[in-house]
């Protein structure tokens, strides 16, 4: 397969090398960098990109200014001396492999101090021309697949292309809520409940078009 574009969720995927193959966590002071140059190599390979693009993440600013509370849950506090050790040497290996992906791999890095990774990320591999592929294991990537059927999304953890969902992808979110980033959903609908009422306004809507309302 050859591609375009090839989009890095780079956050995603350097929290991903924090696990080793087997499940647990990766230790030794350059083991995360190994695993994430392991897992990018068959995938640049697997797609044969014409530009790859590493995105990095600026501030939330907007978010923040809605909700002060956002992603508030991602603070570690109250670590023992052994946790902080290990979130230091994290925290160095991925000032590494961004220093790595800027200087050494044929990668383009794009940065906004007042913006994530995601909405840079979506933003490009939706209206850059072409056949274009988002790496990451993050779902909230599949809004993207509603807005340009030119995207696909790729998931290094299962090694599959995620599918659109029935009904809007946006509308089911903010449903359904997003704990990783602190954002309540709305309270008695689940993920069953939150497709079925999509599904049964989709219904409505198309039988009052027939019907002229």
């Amino acid at each position: 397969m050859s591609i375009d574009n090839l989009f890095l969720d780079s956050y995603n995927l350097i929290h991903r090398s924090r696990f080793d193959w087997g499940g647990g966590i990766a230790t030794g002071e350059n083991q995360i960098i190994y695993n994430f140059m392991k897992s990018i190599k068959p995938i640049l390979e697997k797609f044969s990109p014409k530009k790859v693009y590493f995105i990095l993440d600026g501030a939330p600013k907007a978010r923040l200014q809605m909700d002060e509370t956002y992603k508030a849950n991602r603070q570690h506090d109250n670590l023992t001396p052994e946790e902080e050790a290990y979130w230091a040497s994290f925290h160095k290996q991925k000032r590494e492999i961004i220093r790595m992906a800027k200087e050494l791999l044929p990668f383009t890095t794009i940065y906004h101090p007042d913006h994530e990774c995601d909405d840079i990320l979506a933003y490009l591999a939706t209206t850059l021309p072409g056949d274009n592929v988002i790496v990451s294991s993050d779902t909230d990537f599949i809004q993207a697949l509603d807005i340009s059927s030119r995207v696909k999304l790729w998931n290094p953890v299962s090694q599959q292309f995620r599918e659109k969902l029935d009904v809007d992808y946006t509308k089911y979110k903010a449903m359904v809520g997003d704990k990783t980033d602190n954002i309540p959903g709305v309270k008695g609908i689940g993920k069953v409940g939150a497709v079925k009422i999509l599904k049964d306004q989709s219904l409505f809507n198309q039988k009052n078009v027939q019907s002229g309302l």
